[in-house]
């Protein structure tokens, strides 16, 4: 089992921070990773060059970002998902994004359908990659985001994850296993928003990162969350 998320399922009917939210209908405008044309997320460059790594969570002060509790998924840069999912623009086709909204009737599980009461969005690679951050859409207090810190570290599978830069605050950083999968999790208070931001992998297999790779690549990849969905 992935994170235990108590607010999470008290807003949303569901559990479980890990479980993929599938959308039933959803309009993805700006969140697909098109090679052109004003469909593509951001309006940003498509892919990362050979050279460009991004920027790690350790070159940003995410402790001064206000994040708004409002979509953000069309700001997210696409060579932020394509760095994130370890692919390039050959592979943009192969890409399933899905994204959800406040009050949307969603498919949050198989056999579970509820309103969701958040932001967020999906990708996944051919590779079994998965990138996802979303941000609740009602306000959280200190003390809710200091219980969901609790419950993300607890959660059988997760440990924390020494070391990892502040991400909002308060802030948590887990390593969760659940079976064959991998997740590097980061969430935080921004404000009155709580954002979180993931990354999973499959454990084995030769294109597998190990760890220190994948926790690497949630660092860029939930600095660029962070910065498309924060207003200052």
């Amino acid at each position: 089992m992935l994170p235990t998320d108590p607010v999470r399922r008290r807003r949303v009917g569901l559990a479980l921070v890990g479980v993929l939210v599938l959308v039933v209908v959803v309009a993805l405008v700006g969140v697909t990773l098109g090679r052109g044309g004003d469909d593509d997320a951001g309006g940003g460059s498509a892919a990362p060059s050979p050279t460009d790594t991004g920027t790690p969570l350790e070159d940003v002060d995410t402790t001064t970002l206000t994040v708004a509790r409002e979509p953000f998924c069309e700001a997210v840069e696409p060579a932020s998902v394509l760095r994130a999912l370890a692919l390039t623009t050959e592979d943009t086709d192969r890409v399933d994004a899905v994204a959800w909204e406040n009050g949307q009737k969603t498919a949050l599980e198989p056999g579970l359908r509820d309103v969701a009461h958040e932001h967020g969005c999906s990708w996944q690679g051919p590779g079994g990659v998965r990138a996802r951050a979303w941000v609740f859409a009602p306000p959280t207090t200190v003390a809710e985001a200091r219980a969901l810190r609790s419950s993300t570290t607890g959660t059988e599978g997760c440990s924390p994850a020494a070391g990892a830069p502040a991400y909002g605050t308060p802030t948590v950083a887990a390593d969760c296993q659940d079976g064959p999968r991998r997740e590097q999790v980061l969430a935080g208070l921004f404000g009155d928003a709580w954002l979180t931001c993931t990354l999973a992998a499959p454990r084995s297999g030769d294109e597998a990162p190990t760890r220190e790779e994948l926790a690497a690549r949630a660092s860029t990849w939930c600095a660029a969350v962070a910065g498309a969905a924060s207003s200052g």
